[in-house]
């Protein structure tokens, strides 16, 4: 016969809960990390400061990501510095 388990289902319930809430924790730190990265670029490259229409903004930037992804880029690694008023970095090969 097996050894039984020595926690009750409800002990076990209340680990895996326990497991769960660290998880999601963790996520809302990792999201928070990388909105924080985001918005630290957004406001170096004066991004925040025109008036962009959001839809038009968003479009821009799921065509941005689609350009890195299809890593068509010559220069991925600047600085924000360089980044900023540096068209010549987001022309693509």
């Amino acid at each position: 016969m097996a050894p039984r388990n020595s926690k009750t289902a409800s002990e076990q319930i209340d680990d895996i809960e326990a497991q769960i809430a660290k998880l999601q924790q963790k996520k809302r730190q990792v999201l928070k990390k990388q909105s924080e990265r985001v918005a630290k670029l957004v406001m170096e490259s004066g991004l925040a400061e025109l008036d962009i229409d959001e839809a038009e903004l968003a479009k821009a930037l799921n065509d941005l990501a689609a350009r890195f992804k299809a890593g068509r880029f010559t220069n991925t690694r600047c600085s924000s510095a360089e980044l900023k008023g540096n068209s010549e970095v987001w022309k693509t090969v």
